[in-house]
């Protein structure tokens, strides 16, 4: 299953609801990033919308980031995204979830020193 090649990725359902599939999809890219890959896969195959998918992932890596490779990795896939020839562009998001940050990883410091900030 997941990601045995690149061209043959096994869909993984997701809600029909864009937000409940998307927390669904960067939960589980902290427990299983074959799995969120999938279901990545199916998200966009089945029509939500990828430019949901992609702030998505840029707030995250805002949140969880921690250090230029993390930045310049997520820059790069999806600014490259509408690049990426049609037929190939779900596939090649759906593969970068493996080094994109999900939602249940570490908050980098300067955010929660950004936090303690406004509640003071």
């Amino acid at each position: 299953s997941g990601l045995s090649q690149f061209d043959h990725l096994t869909p993984i359902s997701v809600s029909q609801n864009e937000n409940q599939a998307l927390e669904d999809i960067f939960a589980t890219i902290g427990t299983s990033k074959e799995q969120a890959s999938s279901k990545m896969f199916q998200y966009l195959q089945t029509g939500h919308s990828p430019n949901s998918l992609i702030d998505t992932a840029r707030r995250f890596l805002f949140l969880k980031g921690s250090n230029s490779h993390d930045y310049k990795f997520t820059a790069a896939v999806l600014e490259d995204f509408y690049q990426v020839s049609p037929k190939w562009r779900n596939h090649y998001l759906a593969a970068s979830v493996f080094n994109l940050k999900g939602s249940k990883g570490t908050n980098n410091r300067l955010v929660d020193r950004i936090n303690a900030a406004l509640t003071i």
